[in-house]
């Protein structure tokens, strides 16, 4: 605890005020400067398809193959407008751009650079805050690359001030008998507390450069402190950090390329995927550009790369599939061939987008860990973010006009199939042994990737439904919202309701599902037709249950909710219901229904296997570690065992768990490895008096092993222990020993905490 605290004081040091939450914390940050309203980040599991763009002084040339040294100059040629233009025509969901590099010149006017530093170390002109502006206008993410250690960039009198040092050492780590590793780490902190207070509620990411193939960067880097830094003024926001074999406090890592490795092939059915990290890999000359804008350096083509994005989908579980890199010149423009080149990638992505972006890795059909399209038997497969919907990337066509392939890994059932680019139905069939799908008279397998759509089943399709008042035409009825169609189609548009006069008169509509059921889970899935994608998801809503239809439990509520094509899913502990009821209190307008408020959605689906899963990864979504089990004796047990959260990317079979319905709304969980239940303990963590420990322990018919599922948004789920009424936390404490740089403890918290640090992925 004590470490935390020296961290906490810095940081009220520096100008933000924290409030210690156990072994984690909150903030309640200053405003960043000249920043509109925060908004909520993206859900980087989902993140499948980037652009990383290095736009750096003493590297990024000119177009006529001249590098750039002068910051000023580099900062006042960036036309951030053109460049959201290029990087929208793209389609891509985020971008990663340099804050700083070569040296650590930040974009941007640092008055803490000028403090540390002297005069003209950083940008005169905010090229930083335009590019964010503009590229966020476009519905784009934007993460920040940053340096921690780059201090071998610099001349030698700042090495001196920052406490680099100007020893020999070895390239590009410091001279121990010169290097200060307290004052460097007082030098870095002040600027990423800057960078994070300025930027922090407009970005969704922190980029950090391992720097040392060793992996040995904790003998510059104080990590859990700059973790700290970060977290506190921006908690939700995702650290990525380019992977040697040491992820420390970041949260994912991401591999890079250039142009080596499997990419150094111009071959992209040889490129390979990655199961537990981010891919980044140079597309033309280098990651900024580096030869005359005549020079051709593109030498790839848009099929291959929509392809490998299509199998990096499908493989990673860690989030952010891959990000293609290049260079933007000075004053705009891309190195010859790279615009057009994506620009047809975006135009292959648009008819299928929903399948590829805002979906996980498909558990039904797991795609193995490095593996290529070349390797591939068929295809891949994605999932919506609801868990609904199933789809298969048919990569590699059959000769006929019949797909068979093996059953699904999760015993997952299917009630329909279609064409996703057409919303034409194809013949399913589903065995014990496999699945089949059959191309209908007429149609034929795409070259590049044909995606068909499965359905999985739900409750609410056949059942009687109700609605305030419905459009019954153009593809809209109330039957419709529950025909078992989860995707818009001209026959089946959904639900929607008749125009309210304004945004608070509500709209409801109800299911009955004709008895009582078991269920777990309600997604209302949105339009998926084009520009409407989103639109008829109000802005405000209910999900209610009920046994009889007049009393009702509220099982999900939120205001405020910004427009999204995904789902809003609830999930809860089984539960006993007939009807289920959604109410939008404040509705959307439309721009392309005039600016008219109405309640519209595809499906509303209601299931029963959300929450249930015979063997599934629970992973964590403030530090994207998994829970997994140990050997190691928890305290002075010879039975019980000690529960840590672990990067995924040490996957083991430790990281496996089943989750089963234990009854009354609860379930237990339970390490596949060791046959163990997760348990809560009355052990204290660090002393404290509302934080307890959790091991793993022999199953037992005692509250400690029961845990109720609590739907926590874009499908996450809380844990709370029926016994300590408290919540499943993973903190940010290291675990055991710092011989550990990026395992952490897991403990249980009140649920009053409500934090990211609550909040888990299943699957």
């Amino acid at each position: 605890m004590k470490k935390w605290n020296k961290i906490l004081q810095r940081a009220v040091a520096a100008g933000v005020t924290a409030v210690l939450i156990g072994a984690s914390f909150t903030i309640l940050a200053r405003p960043a400067q000249a920043a509109p309203a925060a908004y909520a980040a993206p859900d980087w599991f989902s993140q499948k398809y980037g652009l990383f763009v290095h736009y750096v002084p003493g590297l990024t040339t000119d177009k006529s193959g001249v590098v750039i040294n002068d910051i000023n100059q580099l900062a006042s040629q960036f036309d951030a407008q053109s460049f959201a233009n290029d990087v929208a025509s793209f389609g891509v969901q985020y971008v990663k751009f340099t804050a700083w590099h070569k040296g650590m010149y930040p974009l941007y006017p640092s008055a803490k650079m000028t403090t540390w530093r002297g005069a003209n170390t950083s940008a005169s002109i905010d090229l930083i805050g335009q590019m964010i502006d503009a590229v966020r206008t476009k519905g784009i993410a934007v993460m920040l690359y940053t340096h921690p250690r780059d201090g071998h960039d610099m001349p030698p009198a700042d090495q001196n001030v920052t406490g680099w040092g100007t020893g020999a050492g070895s390239n590009p780590n410091p001279d121990p008998a010169t290097f200060n590793f307290s004052r460097w780490n007082d030098f870095i902190n002040d600027i990423y507390g800057e960078l994070l207070d300025r930027y922090g509620s407009r970005i969704s990411g922190i980029y950090l450069d391992e720097g040392d193939a060793s992996a040995q960067s904790y003998n510059v880097v104080d990590y859990p402190r700059l973790r700290a830094t970060i977290k506190l003024r921006a908690p939700s926001i995702i650290i990525e950090q380019n992977n040697y074999g040491n992820v420390y406090s970041a949260d994912t890592p991401d591999h890079e390329y250039a142009k080596w490795g499997s990419f150094a092939s111009n071959d992209g059915s040889t490129w390979v995927s990655d199961k537990y990290q981010a891919v980044s890999t140079v597309v033309s000359s280098n990651w900024w550009t580096s030869v005359p804008s005549a020079t051709n350096t593109t030498n790839w083509n848009a099929s291959d790369i929509f392809r490998y994005t299509v199998l990096q989908a499908g493989t990673n579980v860690t989030g952010g599939g891959v990000a293609w890199a290049a260079g933007v010149y000075p004053g705009g423009g891309w190195e010859n061939g790279f615009a057009s080149t994506m620009r047809s990638v975006s135009a292959l992505l648009t008819p299928v987008r929903s399948s590829i972006i805002d979906t996980y890795a498909s558990p039904s059909w797991p795609t193995d860990d490095h593996s290529t399209v070349g390797g591939l038997r068929w295809g891949v497969a994605t999932r919506s973010t609801d868990n609904m919907t199933t789809f298969l990337h048919v990569l590699k066509a059959p000769s006929a006009a019949t797909l068979s392939i093996p059953a699904p890994a999760d015993g997952r059932t299917f009630s329909d199939a279609r064409l996703l680019a057409s919303g034409i139905q194809v013949t399913l069939s589903q065995t014990s042994s496999g699945v089949s799908v059959s191309l209908p008279s007429g149609t034929a397998w795409d070259a590049t990737d044909t995606v068909i759509a499965l359905s999985s089943p739900s409750l609410a399709t056949g059942a009687a439904a109700t609605a305030s008042s419905s459009v019954e035409g153009w593809g809209f009825a109330i039957a419709n919202g529950i025909d078992g169609q989860n995707l818009s189609a001209p026959n089946s548009m959904g639900y929607s309701s008749l125009e309210s006069a304004t945004a608070t008169q509500a709209q409801s509509y109800a299911v009955d599902l004709g008895a009582s059921k078991t269920i777990d889970t309600v997604a209302v899935m949105p339009r998926s037709d084009g520009a409407n994608a989103g639109y008829g998801l109000p802005v405000d809503y209910s999900i209610d249950t009920s046994t009889d239809g007049s009393s009702w439990v509220t099982r999900s509520s939120a205001v405020d909710t910004p427009l999204s094509a995904r789902s809003i899913t609830t999930n809860f502990g089984p539960t006993t219901a007939r009807y289920v009821r959604l109410i939008g209190t404040r509705l959307r307008a439309n721009p392309n229904d005039g600016g008219r408020y109405r309640l519209q959605f595809a499906e509303l689906a209601i299931s029963n296997n959300g929450m249930t899963s015979a063997s599934t990864t629970i992973t964590n979504v403030a530090s994207h570690r998994a829970l997994q089990g140990t050997g190691n004796p928890f305290s002075t047990s010879t039975t019980d065992m000690q529960v840590i959260a672990r990067p995924p990317i040490y996957a083991n079979s430790e990281y496996a768990w089943a989750i089963s319905d234990a009854g009354s709304g609860y379930v237990t969980i339970t390490n596949l490895t060791r046959g163990l239940r997760l348990s809560a303990t009355s052990a204290s963590y660090q002393n404290r008096t509302d934080v307890n420990q959790v091991s793993e322990s022999a199953a037992a018919t005692n509250d400690s092993q029961l845990w109720t599922p609590v739907t926590a948004g874009d499908g996450y789920v809380r844990y709370v222990n029926k016994q300590y009424n408290m919540a499943l936390h993973v903190t940010q404490d290291l675990w055991s020993t710092p011989t550990y740089h990026d395992i952490f403890n897991v403990v249980i918290v009140p649920p009053s905490w409500n934090s990211d640090e609550e909040r888990f992925k299943i699957g």
